[in-house]
C-alpha cells in the first residue's frame, strides 16, 4: 500500500509540473512547441523512424549470430554496406532539397521504402545467403536516409527563431527516446514472441504425432549406430528436436518483429500529409 501511495503522489507531482511547464511564460521545457503541427508530426515521424532503424540494427546481427552461425565479424560485414549507402545518398538528398522540392514527398518515399525493406526482411529464412540479407538492409537504410535529412530540416521550419534552441533540445530528446524505446521494445517483444511460438510449435510435437515418432526413432537409430545407448540415444533425439523447435520459434519471432516494423512505417506515412508545405531555404538546409 505504501508503494502505491508513493506512485500516486509522484503522478500528482508530475501532473503539476506538466501544467506548470505548459502555462509558464519561460518554461524549462517548452511543450507548447508541439502546437506547431510541422514540429509535432516531424517529432512523431523521427521517433518512429529511429525506433524502426535501431530496432532492426539490434535484431539483425543477433539473428545472424544466434540462428545462422555467423561470427561477430561476419555479421558486421553483412551490415556494413548499408552505411555506405546512406553516406552516398546524403549529397543527392541535399541536392534535391536545394532545388526546392517539397520535403514531404521525400519523407513519404523514405518511410515507404523502409516499410518495403522491413516486409522483405520478414520473409527471410534460416537458409538465406549473405547477399539476401545485405540487399534489404541497404534498401532500409536508403529509405531512412531519404527521410532523416528532410525531416530534420522541416521540423524547425515554422518555429520562431527565439525558440529554436528549445525546439532543438526537445526534438533531439524525442529522437533519442525513439531509438532507446525501439531497442527496448525489440528485445522485450522478441522474448515474448519466442515463448508464444515455442508453445504453439510444441503443441504438434508429441508421442501421438507419427512424424514426431519417426523423426525421433530415426535420430535414435543414427545415434545408436554411432555407439550410443538406446535410452540415451532417444533422450538425445528428444533434446535435438526441442533445439529445433526453439530455433524455429526464434526465427519466427525475429520475422514477426520485422513485419511489425513494416506496419509501423506504413502507419506513420499519413501524418506527413497533415504537415504544411515544407520547402526549406538554402540557408536553413545548410544549417541542418
Amino acid at each position: 500500500m505504501g508503494d502505491q501511495n508513493q506512485r500516486v503522489f509522484r503522478a500528482k507531482i508530475a501532473g503539476r509540473e506538466l501544467l506548470w511547464e505548459l502555462h509558464h511564460p519561460n518554461p524549462i521545457i517548452n511543450l507548447r512547441l508541439f502546437t506547431e503541427r510541422n514540429f509535432l508530426f516531424a517529432s512523431i515521424g523521427v521517433f518512429c523512424a529511429f525506433g524502426v532503424l535501431f530496432g532492426s540494427t539490434v535484431l539483425l546481427p543477433q539473428m545472424l549470430q544466434t540462428l545462422m552461425g555467423y561470427s561477430a565479424l561476419n555479421a558486421g560485414l553483412v551490415l556494413s554496406p548499408a552505411g555506405f549507402v546512406t553516406m552516398l545518398e546524403m549529397p543527392i538528398i541535399g541536392f534535391l532539397l536545394s532545388k526546392r522540392l517539397d520535403a514531404r514527398w521525400l519523407m513519404v518515399a523514405g518511410m515507404a521504402t523502409v516499410a518495403f525493406a522491413s516486409f522483405w526482411m520478414s520473409e527471410l529464412n534460416l537458409m538465406v545467403a549473405p547477399g539476401q540479407v545485405i540487399l534489404p538492409r541497404c534498401i532500409q537504410t536508403l529509405g531512412a536516409g531519404m527521410m532523416i535529412v528532410p525531416i530534420n530540416a522541416v521540423a524547425y521550419l515554422y518555429i520562431p527563431k527565439a525558440q529554436l534552441n528549445n525546439a532543438s533540445g526537445l526534438y533531439n530528446l524525442v529522437r533519442n527516446e525513439g531509438s532507446s524505446i525501439g531497442v527496448a521494445l525489440s528485445t522485450t517483444l522478441l522474448q515474448r514472441r519466442m515463448q508464444i511460438h515455442h508453445l504453439r510449435l510444441g503443441e504438434h510435437v508429441h508421442s501421438l504425432n507419427p512424424m514426431t515418432g519417426r523423426w525421433i526413432g530415426g535420430m535414435a537409430g543414427y545415434l545408436q549406430h554411432g555407439g550410443a545407448n538406446p535410452g540415451v540415444a532417444r533422450l538425445q533425439g528428444l533434446r535435438l528436436m526441442d533445439a529445433m523447435v526453439q530455433q524455429q520459434a526464434a526465427a519466427m519471432s525475429f520475422l514477426d518483429l520485422f513485419w511489425l516494423f513494416g506496419m509501423l512505417s506504413l502507419l506513420v506515412i499519413p501524418i506527413f500529409f497533415f504537415m504544411k508545405r515544407s520547402v526549406p531555404k538554402a540557408g536553413e538546409l545548410a544549417v541542418h
